[in-house]
Order: structure tokens, then sequence, then C-alpha cells
């Protein structure tokens, strides 16, 4: 697919640019003119599949928060047309156009592209201005006539060329300021510009980076998408999570019950797998005779590790939720049992620590089911054609990684892996990146589910599934 992303200043489009060189962006100075001028100019030279169209805006409203990303599904030039009288005719709506010359309707361009219809972004409509000012009455006059969203110097002259050229076209802007403000401190433009980008969490550990290494560093074609990167813990990715902080984020499917009326599963970059699952370990100084005594930290409390030590041990109910990394010296200070995962599970017993059950066997034996332990959830706020996309990156991501750097580790991987040996680091990897990464499959999906009835059954309550995956 050949994409023009189309922007009217550097700033707007900089961290897009800097991380996709191969994709041709556009910059088309401020204002009308400038952007038919240079639009025109250039898809007369070129045939695109689509034309991208980013940048910011103002709002008229304060519904939508400083630095909200949203869809433009009609625009319309908010200070082109007659006056007679006092009374503002848009030009659309007067006699001057032909109305079968191509698509408006009453002064609006209309963006009829199957993929607004499919977006889960909020919707908006936009009017296009010469000038940008504080004039109240004229911002009144503005909704009187058109009764806008948003306002921009060049939206609507995106919709008139791309419509003239029958090209498919996206506009996406984000919310920098309201129209009418005055003291430009309060405006975020920084932000708007951060927001055009996906938000995408994972954590440190080296499976994640071995996954999303290609994808984050335009190894593959990203087929201009750019990533806000924020590496975390996974109990402070579900967390994230349950406050919708992210676009694209790892999580425990532990956590996955409470988060399914904002995200969706994707089908990659998942870490389900046999002999996979977290292990519960004691102090060789303490004589365990019943697990429901003593108290047990566990690696967070939304993660499928509670999950299923609350499965395995339904009456354990003196617990504390630590950071998978700190539970090994609460174990080793005789401070209770302890719940590990990750690398842990290949360095407690060379610190003196001592398995009491594995927890992924217990599950599989009760289940016969492989151990789902954290996936990757997109937001149902992005469309389905973008959701799409991203599912295919991040396998395409992990196919790169096999091919190129499994044998020798990147530098990425080795970056975030902390004091950990290169020995442990494909372990960890031959652990949790696996056929279950690449596609969930069905038998993956049915390890989900089950995961989720025993959420239910624990919690006594009912979860929807109806759209947990994409």
């Amino acid at each position: 697919m050949k994409i023009l992303v189309v922007a009217a200043t550097s700033f707007e489009i900089s961290n897009f640019a800097s991380q996709n060189k191969d994709i041709p962006v556009l910059i088309t100075g401020v204002g009308i003119p400038a952007c038919l001028y240079q639009l025109q100019k250039n898809i007369s030279l070129n045939n695109y599949d689509i034309v991208i169209q980013a940048g910011i805006a103002g709002a008229f409203t304060n519904e939508f928060e400083l630095g909200e990303t949203v869809l433009v599904k009609q625009d319309a030039f908010g200070d082109i047309g007659i006056e007679e009288n006092n009374i503002f005719t848009p030009i659309f709506e007067t006699d001057l156009f032909d109305a079968n010359c191509f698509p408006f309707e009453n002064g609006w361009l209309i963006n009829r592209n199957e993929i607004i219809q499919q977006s889960n972004l909020e919707l908006v409509k936009g009017i296009t201005v010469n000038k940008v000012n504080d004039n109240q009455l004229l911002k009144e006059e503005l909704i009187n006539i058109f009764n806008p969203e948003i306002e921009s110097m060049e939206g609507a002259a995106l919709h008139y060329v791309c419509l003239q050229e029958k090209i498919p076209f996206i506009q996406i802007r984000s919310i920098s300021n309201y129209v009418g403000e005055r003291d430009k401190t309060k405006w975020k433009m920084n932000e708007a510009v951060e927001n055009l980008k996906l938000s995408l969490g994972f954590s440190p550990c080296p499976n994640d980076t071995f996954i999303f290494d290609a994808l984050v560093h335009n190894k593959i074609d990203t087929l201009g998408f750019s990533f806000d990167v924020h590496l975390e813990d996974v109990q402070t990715l579900n967390e994230w999570a349950l406050q919708s902080k992210l676009q694209i984020t790892k999580l425990s499917y532990g956590v996955l019950p409470l988060v399914l009326n904002k995200y969706s599963v994707l089908n990659s970059g998942s870490a389900l797998g046999k002999g996979v699952g977290p292990l519960l370990i004691r102090n060789e100084e303490l004589e365990i005779k019943n697990v429901e005594d003593f108290l047990v930290a566990i690696p967070g409390e939304n993660t499928t590790a509670h999950l299923l030590f609350s499965l395995a041990y339904p009456n354990a109910k003196n617990k504390v939720f630590l950071r998978y990394d700190e539970i090994e010296n609460f174990v080793l200070q005789n401070k209770g049992l302890g719940v590990i995962i990750h690398e842990n599970r290949f360095t407690y017993e060379d610190r003196g620590l001592h398995k009491i059950i594995d927890l992924g066997d217990y599950w599989e034996e009760q289940t016969l089911n492989p151990i789902p332990l954290g996936g990757i959830v997109i937001s149902k706020k992005i469309d389905t054609v973008t959701c799409l996309q991203i599912d295919s990156l991040i396998k395409q991501s992990i196919e790169y990684a096999y091919a190129n750097h499994y044998k020798e580790l990147s530098s990425y991987v080795k970056k975030y892996a902390q004091e950990m040996s290169e020995q442990v680091m494909k372990q960890h990897i031959d652990l949790y990146v696996n056929n279950y990464s690449l596609q969930l499959g069905q038998d993956g999906k049915q390890a989900i589910e089950k995961l989720i009835t025993v959420y239910e059954q624990t919690n006594n309550l009912k979860v929807n599934t109806s759209t947990m995956f994409l």
C-alpha cells in the first residue's frame, strides 16, 4: 500500500517522520492555499492508495480533553462563501458549485471512506478557517452556522482535493487548545503531537523486548505507524490497563476480565504454554504443613499468577502483593512464602530456595489447557482495520526476531535484561515465546476462556466476553 502522510508543519509530524523514513511525508505549510497547492502538486506526480493528514486542532467544546485524538468525518470551509445583509452562506451552499461535481452535502465535504465507518475513534465535524482568532462573537457565529466540533486551517483543503481526485483519505487531529482561548500557556501542543502516535506498553523482560524490538525500531515495514513506547513491569501495566492509559499494552491475563469493556485481545504477542507457570517457593528453613498458615507474596493482585495460586489454594487469604523481582528476597528473609515468575524460575535454586508446587502444572492437570500468562490487548477505540494491521505487525516482528536475533540476541534485549546472563535470557525467551506468541489459535483462545471461567467462579460474577478477541 502506498501511503502519503500530510501535515501543515514539521512539528506536528516530527515524531512520526523520524521513525518512519520510508513513508513519504508532505509538509504543506499552514493554511488553505498552501495545502491545496502542495497536495495537488504532489499527488499529480504520484499514485497513492491513501492520504493521511495528521495535525493538531482547536476544539469548540471542552467535552474533548486536551491531547485527545479524533477522526474528522466531514469538514467545511468556514469563512469562504457569500455574506449578504449580515447573513453568511458557505460556498458549497451557493449556486456557484455544481452539486454533482463531487460529494458534498449542505456545505459539508463528506468522507465516506470505509475506514472512517469502522473507526472507534471519536468521529467529529470540523471546519477549516483562514485565520485563528480569539473573537467570541465570531466563534458563536461559526457555531450557529456549522455547529462544528473542531477547527483547523487545512482540513477542508485535504477533503476537497482528495474527493476531486477520488483518492481515499483520513484526517486525524489531536486537540491542542479550545477555540477562542487567549492564554496560550494553557494550550497543549506537545501533548497533542505526542498523541498522534500509538501508545504501546510492554515489560523490559527478554521475551517482550525480543518480540517488539523489530516493531519499535522500524526493522520491519510498520505501514506508517509510530509508537510511544513505555517499558514497565507487568503489575504497573495491569494498573494502567485498568485506567485505559495505553492504546496497546501487555497485561496479565488475570486482569483481562476487568478490562474487556475497554480492550480486545490480539492474536499475536501472547505468552502461553506448558511448563511455563509460576512457582510457589519457600525458604529451606520453613517447614510447610499448610500453605494457608503462611503469608504469601504474590507478584501483583490482578495477575495470572494470583489467579493460578487462588485456583490451587482457594482458602489461602493471607497475601501481600509485591513486584515480581522483590519476592525472592521476601522469602529469603523468612517473611513467608512466595509466588515467582519470569527469570526467577531459573535463579531461585541458586539462592537456596525450594519449590513447593508448580502452579502451572496444577493448572494443566486440572484444566488440560496451556497456561495463559500474559497477552497483548488493543483499545476498542481503535478501528478494526488498524487493529488487524497492528496484530500482523507484531507477528512480523516476532518472525524477524527469530530470523535475525535468536542465535545472537539484539542489544535491545540485552539492554533491559539487567544482570541476567545471556543463557538465562535465552531460557526466558524459549519459555515464553512460542507458537502461541505468533498466533493464539483455537486452543490458546480456549485456555484464556477457561481462565475467565475460573475468575468468574473465584469472584462469583459474570464477565461479558462477547468481544474479547479481535
